[in-house]
């Protein structure tokens, strides 16, 4: 059988750890959405699909999200007293996937930054 992606050349694009829930990433044998076989990322204690971010970047969203009340997707009310315990953590987990891509966003930036300074140093 002929895969799209192969086990080994998604095991390569996992980046880190699953950005909605901090678990474990691996090669998920699935289908496209042609219906043909394939491996996607994924992470298997919350059944996301996710190429992941590093530990550290989770860990800055996370807190992010639970002790500075951040919150990328405002129109989530994952606070309501009517949801259920899972709802509110789905929603919990989809606000710190949401700040990963910040958090990334922001070191990228940073980074790029410190290089200019770098250079305009050494002139």
């Amino acid at each position: 059988m002929k895969y799209g992606i192969t086990k080994r050349e998604c095991q390569k694009s996992i980046r880190g750890v699953c950005s909605r829930c901090g678990g474990k990433l691996e090669p998920l044998e699935t289908k496209d959405n042609g219906g043909n076989p394939t491996f996607w990322s994924g992470c298997s204690d919350c059944m996301c699909f996710d190429n992941g971010f590093s530990k550290e970047i989770y860990t800055i969203a996370k807190i992010l999200v639970t002790e500075k009340y951040y919150r990328p997707y405002s129109h989530f009310d994952h606070d309501s007293e009517n949801s259920s315990f899972d709802v509110k953590r789905y929603h919990l987990n989809e606000q710190i996937s949401g700040a990963c891509r910040l958090v990334f966003d922001v070191l990228k930036i940073k980074n790029k930054i410190s290089k200019f300074s770098e250079v305009a140093l050494k002139n």
